[in-house]
C-alpha cells in the first residue's frame, strides 16, 4: 500500500502528519522505486536461456575459465547524478519491501557517468558525458586527469562516446594495471555502447563484449544491482556537504568532478564484488539471480489497484470529517467507501 507523501503533507499541518504517523505505527515513509513497463516483460525462463547461451558461446571459445578469475570481469553502465539531488517519499505500509512510484523526475540539471568495475571490485577510471560542442577549458580541468571526459548532444552516453572510452580509457587501464587479457565485458545491448566500430576494435584489444539480456539490468547488470543505489546516496551526501562548507553556493558543473570523486570513494570493494555474485555474472552462476524480483514487478494494471488500495487503507485511519476536508474542501459532503 502506498500514500504520494507530497500530497498528504500539503493538505495537512506537518504536526498533525508526525501525530498520524505516531498513531498509527502500521505505516511507515519510503522511498519509491521506479519501473518502467519493458523491464516487467522479462521472464525467469529467458534468463536462464541467456545463461545458458553465453555458457556455451564461452565454453565453445575456451574462455569460460575466464568467469573465476574475478579481475577479468567487467560490467560498465552510466546513470545521470543530479546536481540538485532530491528524493521523493511516500507512506507505506510497514513491511512492504516493495514501493513504486509512478510519477517522474523533474528535469533538473544532471551529468552522465559511465562507471566500470571487474569483479574483484576495482574501478577503472569513470568518465563524465558532457552536453557541449565543446567542453570549457575549466570545466575540463576540473575533472580528474585520469577520467575520461566524453560529451554528446543529448549529453547521455552514446556510440562514439562510449568508443572513445574504451579506446583512450579502458585499455590503457588493463596495460597499465596488467591485467591478463581477454577480458570480459558485460553491458547494455542498447545502441549507445555497442556499435560496428567498438565489435571490430575490441576483439582486436582483447575485451570480449557481451550485451546483458534486454531489459534485465535491474536483474543481472552489477551497477544496476548493488552499485548506483548507494552511490547516489554518497553522491547526495557529498552535495550536501559541499553546500556547508561552501556556505549554500550553487554546485556547479565545474564543481561536479571533485565533489563526485568524493562520493565514488566510498564505493568498497566487497559491495562491487556482492554486485557481480548476486547477479549471477561472476561466479557465472544463473542460481545467484533473484528471480523472486521478476514476480514482485507490478503490472501497470496492478499499480493502479495498488494505488486504490492504499487510498481505501489510509482513510481507515482519517475521521470522516478530516477526510472531507482532504479530498473535497471544506463544503463538501462526503460518504465513506463500504467496506
Amino acid at each position: 500500500m502506498i500514500v504520494c507523501l507530497a500530497t498528504l503533507q500539503q493538505i495537512s499541518s506537518r504536526k498533525w502528519y508526525t501525530s498520524f504517523l505516531k498513531r498509527h505505527p502500521i505505516l511507515s515513509v519510503r522511498v519509491a522505486q521506479n519501473l518502467t513497463p519493458a523491464r516487467e516483460k522479462v521472464s525467469e525462463e529467458q534468463l536462464r536461456q541467456w545463461f545458458k547461451e553465453i555458457e556455451l558461446y564461452l565454453k565453445s571459445k575456451n574462455l569460460f575459465d575466464i568467469t573465476n578469475d574475478s579481475t577479468r570481469v567487467f560490467n560498465s553502465d552510466e546513470s545521470a547524478f543530479f546536481l540538485q539531488p532530491k528524493g521523493d517519499k511516500v507512506l507505506a505500509k510497514k513491511g512492504d519491501k516493495s514501493v513504486y512510484n509512478a510519477g517522474t523526475n523533474d528535469e533538473k540539471e544532471n551529468l552522465t557517468v559511465l562507471v566500470t568495475a571487474n569483479a574483484a571490485g576495482e574501478l577503472s577510471p569513470p568518465m563524465v558525458v558532457f552536453k557541449y560542442e565543446r567542453i570549457p577549458s575549466h570545466i575540463a580541468h576540473s575533472i580528474n586527469k585520469s577520467w575520461g571526459i566524453g560529451r554528446s548532444e543529448s549529453g547521455w552516453m552514446c556510440g562514439p562516446t562510449f568508443y572513445e572510452y574504451i579506446t583512450n580509457i579502458f585499455v590503457p587501464w588493463l596495460v597499465e594495471k596488467k591485467i591478463k587479457r581477454p577480458v570480459l565485458m558485460f553491458i547494455d545491448g542498447h545502441v549507445s555502447h555497442m556499435t560496428l566500430h567498438l565489435s571490430q576494435y575490441c576483439p582486436r584489444n582483447g575485451v570480449e563484449l557481451f550485451a546483458l539480456y534486454p531489459n534485465s539490468t535491474h536483474l543481472i547488470q552489477p551497477m544496476d544491482v548493488v552499485v548506483f543505489k548507494p552511490l547516489k546516496l554518497f553522491w547526495q551526501k557529498s552535495v550536501k556537504d559541499w553546500h556547508v562548507e561552501n556556505h549554500g553556493k550553487k554546485l556547479r558543473k565545474e564543481n561536479f568532478g571533485g565533489v563526485f570523486e568524493k562520493a565514488l570513494s566510498n564505493i568498497t570493494k566487497v559491495t562491487v564484488q556482492n554486485g557481480f555474485k548476486a547477479c549471477g555474472i561472476s561466479p557465472f552462476n544463473v542460481e545467484n539471480v533473484k528471480f523472486s524480483k521478476i514476480s514482485n514487478h507490478l503490472t501497470g494494471t496492478t499499480q493502479v489497484s495498488q494505488l486504490k488500495e492504499g487510498l481505501a487503507f489510509l482513510e481507515k485511519f482519517i475521521p470522516t470529517e478530516k477526510l472531507k476536508i482532504f479530498l473535497f474542501g471544506k463544503q463538501s459532503k462526503i460518504k465513506r467507501r463500504p467496506r
